[in-house]
């Protein structure tokens, strides 16, 4: 990266976005209400990856998944560098935004103003937010149809200038839509109608601002400042960032090298064998099940055995002359690094949007190999990328305590997502949406869910503030299932080879309780108590220190290894559990 040549150019490769864009009222004197077209905005932020009111992607129909659809969202909460406001903490950012501002071009006074109306339309916008939850879609809609219920927005115009733009793909009228928050949408149109053109079109703007990463030692010192006073956490250096904008713009090429220079040839063995542990074991605890029905249980059972585990990565990104067609659209320029930036997000946009007409990809990932998060998909998939099969979730060197402790709870966690409503309690083991669970066998599973519920709501994530129960409950679900069923696959493994394990040198633990701490070690994190409150409110799980805690409580083998007292504080007398 020339840094000298992004000191030398300045904020003129920012200005030049921005004026691509629209105006942007707070460093455009010029600007006026004539100005505001929110249909045009919307198209142009959109192209951009960036949706602050509405998002629109393409992907599976979930009624058909072998056809791709329209789908409208709410959108992204947060203004710009993931910040969502809180009202601890909302002065620091009004000051951090407007120096920037300020650096812009913006005069000090209107853009203090400007900041304070940007924050309050950005809080009603959450109070009006809805989480996606595949119960609350609408019937298939049309876009003629959604013209007519929420006619705020010219929806045809918008669906044609993103998709039409992507290439030979046309929508009309009769288009079908998938609309997952239509709450939200039918609150969101007056709100619009309420707020003015000004702070409308600042709000639109401002994720703009984001590219200012792309610019200058000027601009990378304030955003360090934001970073160290909004996140407390130091500055990363400048070849990091660069980093992460290659992996973003160019995920499947940088996958294909981390695949040739870090993944262990045996590592698919080892991973397939946990998952086929994994699979007898949940199958034996649902034969001890007591509550669910018999008819219930047998297609839980059949959706299990047809999961399919794809690992480590796909074979088509070993094929040099692919990845070479499919990134050779994007300009790069030594002396543009923004523009490139800028460039690899629009690729990726129109990517998305040019599969509207096509058939999905059935052996396309949904996740990049270079990832660092696994993936339950509705088709009945689990993807375990390369990124996420290393210490200390994998390591081929490990102990089978250590195994099926670390990387078996962690893929466990994703054969209950399988049957947790919102991720796959709604989708049948073909993929198709279809609800195969009987009524009775729904409320039985909420009233033992409602135990998790009060359990984690009673854990504070400081001294005044306690987790949200409700929010986590899926992730909450999914942390005490998997470590259930972990274990049981290890304790499945140990009866096999009719012997325990030799003790680990150094460690006075016996493999029991090596395989609870090496669950516990997956969910260690280091976060600043600056940055707490902002994960706590995006996040739909609980602080890891909770993740454990909450999970260990409600497992009796781990009591019973570490001989905790009944009653104690890590042995409770009432113990949630579902599977």
């Amino acid at each position: 990266m020339d840094i000298d040549k992004l000191n030398e150019r300045g904020d003129e490769p920012f200005k030049k976005l921005v004026k691509s864009v629209g105006k942007f009222p707070s460093i455009d004197p010029s600007w006026q209400e004539t100005d505001y077209d929110l249909e045009d905005l919307l198209i142009k932020l959109l192209k951009l990856g960036f949706n602050p009111l509405i998002s629109i992607n393409v992907a599976r129909d979930p009624d058909n998944p072998n056809v791709n659809r329209l789908f409208i969202s709410d959108g992204n909460p947060a203004l710009v560098f993931n910040y969502v406001p809180d009202g601890a903490k909302d002065k620091k950012f009004e000051e951090q935004l407007v120096s920037l501002l300020v650096k812009l071009g913006a005069n000090k006074t209107v853009a203090e103003e400007d900041v304070k109306d940007i924050i309050e339309l950005s809080t009603k916008i959450r109070k009006i937010n809805r989480v996606n939850k595949m119960d609350l879609l609408e019937p298939t809609t049309r876009v003629r149809q959604l013209e007519v219920k929420f006619p705020w927005l010219k929806w045809l115009d918008v669906f044609q200038g993103l998709v039409g733009s992507s290439g030979t793909v046309y929508v009309g009228p009769e288009e079908v839509v998938i609309n997952t928050v239509p709450a939200y949408f039918e609150k969101l149109g007056p709100l619009l109608n309420s707020t003015s053109k000004r702070t409308l079109a600042n709000f639109l703007m401002l994720p703009t601002l984001s590219f200012t990463s792309a610019l200058g030692t000027e601009y990378i010192t304030i955003l360090d400042k934001y970073r160290k006073e909004m996140q407390g956490i130091q500055p990363a250096p400048r070849w990091e960032t660069c980093v992460e904008n290659t992996i973003r713009i160019f995920p499947e090429s940088v996958s294909r090298m981390f695949v040739d220079n870090n993944y262990y040839n045996q590592t698919k063995e080892y991973v397939q064998t946990l998952v086929n542990d994994l699979t007898l074991a949940f199958t034996q605890m649902l034969d001890d099940n007591d509550w669910m029905s018999d008819e219930t249980k047998k297609a839980t059972i059949t959706k299990l055995k047809s999961l399919q585990a794809k690992i480590g990565y796909p074979d088509y990104i070993m094929d040099n002359a692919r990845l070479n067609n499919r990134y050779s659209f994007i300009p790069v320029k030594d002396t543009e690094y923004m523009e490139t930036v800028v460039e690899g997000t629009r690729f990726a946009v129109a990517e998305n949007f040019r599969k509207l007409k096509e058939s999905p990809e059935k052996d396309l990932w949904p996740v990049y190999p270079v990832s660092v998060n696994a993936h339950y998909d509705q088709r009945n998939e689990i993807v375990l990328p390369a990124g996420i099969l290393q210490y200390p979730i994998f390591n081929p060197d490990y102990s089978s305590s250590q195994m099926y402790g670390a990387t078996g709870s962690y893929i466990a966690r994703l054969f209950a997502k399988s049957l947790i409503e919102f991720y796959g309690s709604q989708f049948n083991s073909q993929g198709e949406k279809n609800d195969w669970w009987k009524k009775e066998d729904k409320e039985r599973f909420n009233n033992k869910a409602a135990c998790f519920v009060q359990q984690y709501g009673c854990f504070k994530w400081d001294r005044l503030r306690s987790l949200d129960g409700e929010k986590t409950l899926n992730e909450n679900i999914a942390d005490n299932g998997g470590l259930k069923q972990s274990y049981k696959a290890y304790r499945n493994f140990v009866k096999r080879r009719g012997a325990e394990e030799l003790r680990l040198p150094g460690l006075q633990l016996n493999h029991d309780q090596v395989f609870f701490l090496s669950f516990a070690q997956t969910l260690c994190e280091k976060a600043s108590d600056e940055i707490k409150p902002d994960i706590n409110e995006s996040s739909s799980s609980a602080p890891s220190r909770y993740r454990v805690m909450g999970s260990l409580q409600n497992s009796a083998a781990f009591s019973f290894a570490f001989n905790c007292k009944a009653n104690s504080r890590m042995n409770p007398l009432g113990k949630c559990e579902v599977w």
